[in-house]
């Protein structure tokens, strides 16, 4: 079932919200890589030193760390 909107002001606010949820995604998202980046080395030389436990211990508190 389907309801047609015939309110323009309506669809423009709903386009607004859309696009400003898109846009904190992409915001958060790049955040999210940045961060990750900045930590890559120290992830893998743990990965490689100690094992995968350590390796996702670092990579979960950079997630985190976004919040």
């Amino acid at each position: 079932m389907s309801i047609l909107i015939d309110d323009d002001r309506f669809i423009s606010e709903i386009l607004s919200h859309s696009i400003e949820a898109i846009r904190t995604f992409v915001k958060t998202a790049e955040e999210l890589m940045k961060k990750i980046e900045e930590d890559k080395e120290e992830i893998l030389e743990k990965m490689d030193r100690k094992g995968s436990r350590e390796a996702y211990e670092s990579f979960y508190k950079a997630i985190k760390s976004m919040e």
